[in-house]
């Protein structure tokens, strides 16, 4: 554990909710020169003022961190993105993880938990709420919080200098303006994206739009875009038996790649509605597993994997008309192909080509 920065705030642009609340966490501080590090963004303020406050934070050796509302830094994207330096980090927050009520501030419970270049960062009230701390393995943002928050090392975040964010779209409404993370404004479209290894998480969360979307109407096309390596089985399937379930057809996309059961989820989409992109990866195999535990144990498990790898092969043979002996050859080891080959084994209907695009292979 390397030692505490001393002296180093945090600063904060956005709108009232989100500023009250960080400084009721404890983060309103000046420096000696009485500077203040925030800026409340309302309807009377310009862009160029909240592009000079950023630009001012940029430059003061005394603060350590940014904190900015996810749709105020789209309004100065230029010079957010012109920001490259390690110090002062710039974190920029949705909305809604952005307004601490005063209830958990006051009772200890408002934890905010970010990355920056991977290195943990833990602000503890014991030496003030910006002290920071490094450490080579855990990650964390920590306010007005007793108990210490770890993140493994291994989730599913950017390695950029800033946070992975989600972007957000401003929309202008009738009555104003409205403002979307970018996954919520697609659904609106009929558009689920599945970009990340498949887990129970990322399945509920697929599972809950189907049904949203399913709710809205049965019969409008819901359009599935697929980049993913794949993951648990149990969890694929899960997506795949609400696929079926659901009676909007569902067209499949693959971006990128679609491996092991992202490859069973492309196949999956109504027929004659499954695509490839020229320069997509589709990859399938059996599934794979490990135990432990007593000899009576491993064969129940040995067992059970030896049906759900039979189950696989018959969903393969249904979605792509051939043999269940082509299908057992297939899947017995890690089976690459390209858009062309897929289409040729039956996992996808057609090769979408885009202007400019080299042909595919």
């Amino acid at each position: 554990m390397a030692s505490a920065a001393k002296g180093k705030i945090l600063a904060v642009i956005g709108d009232e909710d989100t500023v009250v609340g960080f400084l009721l966490g404890g983060v309103g501080e000046l420096n000696k020169a009485r500077k203040p590090n925030y800026l409340i963004v309302d309807k009377g303020t310009g862009v160029q003022e909240i592009e000079e406050a950023f630009k001012g934070f940029c430059s003061r050796d005394d603060i350590a961190i940014i904190l900015i509302n996810q749709h105020i830094a789209e309004m100065i994207r230029y010079a957010v993105d012109q920001h490259t330096a390690s110090t002062p980090a710039v974190l920029e927050i949705p909305r809604q993880h952005t307004q601490p009520s005063a209830w958990h501030v006051q009772s200890g419970r408002f934890p905010l938990i970010a990355w920056v270049h991977g290195i943990p960062q833990i602000f503890s009230e014991k030496a003030g709420p910006v002290t920071m701390m490094l450490s080579k393995y855990n990650a964390l943002f920590r306010l007005c919080s007793k108990l210490p928050l770890q993140i493994n090392s291994s989730s599913a975040l950017s390695s950029s200098p800033r946070l992975n964010v989600i972007p957000f779209v401003i929309e202008n409404e009738g009555r104003g303006e409205r403002s979307y993370d970018i996954y919520s404004r697609l659904l609106k479209d009929r558009i689920v994206c599945l970009m990340t290894p498949i887990d129970d998480h990322v399945a509920s969360a697929v599972v809950a739009q189907l049904l949203f979307l399913q709710s809205e109407s049965g019969k409008k096309p819901i359009h599935m875009y697929i980049n993913s390596p794949g993951g648990s089985v149990t969890a694929g399937l899960s997506i795949y038996d609400t696929m079926h379930l659901i009676t909007a057809p569902i067209a499949t996309w693959c971006i990128g790649q679609a491996s092991s059961m992202g490859s069973l989820l492309l196949a999956a989409g109504e027929q004659g509605m499954r695509t490839a992109l020229p320069n997509a990866r589709i990859m399938v195999h059996q599934p794979s597993g490990g135990t432990q535990g007593t000899a009576s144990d491993i064969i129940i498990q040995a067992d059970e994997i030896q049906r759900l790898k039979h189950r696989l092969q018959e969903i393969y043979v249904h979605h792509t008309g051939q043999p269940y002996k082509m299908i057992q050859e297939a899947l017995d080891r890690d089976k690459f192909m390209s858009a062309i080959e897929a289409k040729n084994f039956g996992l996808v209907d057609k090769v979408e080509l885009h202007n400019g695009s080299i042909p595919a292979a």
